[in-house]
């Protein structure tokens, strides 16, 4: 069953290939029938598709250099911001640095005062166990 569809797919475009080819052999036909009675009708007729094509050819190019520009400047555009982008992350790498220094020196003073208070209520507690008085 595959093979009877595949088979018919294949002839189906092949027909269309073969109907095309027919279009346009007729259509020249009628292009050099017309070219021989009418004298110059048949070439004056190609001059006009030729300009049109030449036309519409100039009118791709057009566009196809105003978006070339276009995309030019919106490149431009987006490697300024790809700059910024990259000078804030690196404002905020130290920005992060400098919060983790600021955090050890928290860290250091706090050690500092407990060692400060550690001292103190020992001395005291020596001070009043070395005089006698116990608590």
């Amino acid at each position: 069953m595959g093979i009877l569809l595949d088979c018919s797919a294949d002839y189906n475009k092949t027909s269309t290939v073969v109907a095309r080819c027919r279009e346009a052999l007729e259509l020249f036909r009628g292009a050099i029938s017309r070219g021989e009675g009418g004298g110059d009708h048949g070439m004056k007729q190609l001059l006009r598709e030729q300009n049109a094509i030449d036309n519409y050819m100039k009118s791709v190019l057009t566009q196809t250099s105003s978006m070339r520009s276009e995309l030019r400047r919106e490149s431009a555009g987006l490697k300024g911001v790809t700059g910024t982008i990259s000078a804030i992350a690196r404002n905020i790498l130290m920005l992060k640095g400098l919060i983790d220094r600021i955090w050890k020196k928290s860290l250091k003073d706090d050690q500092v005062v407990s060692g400060v208070v550690t001292t103190c209520i020992l001395s005291t507690l020596w001070y009043l166990f070395a005089q006698g008085r116990g608590i």
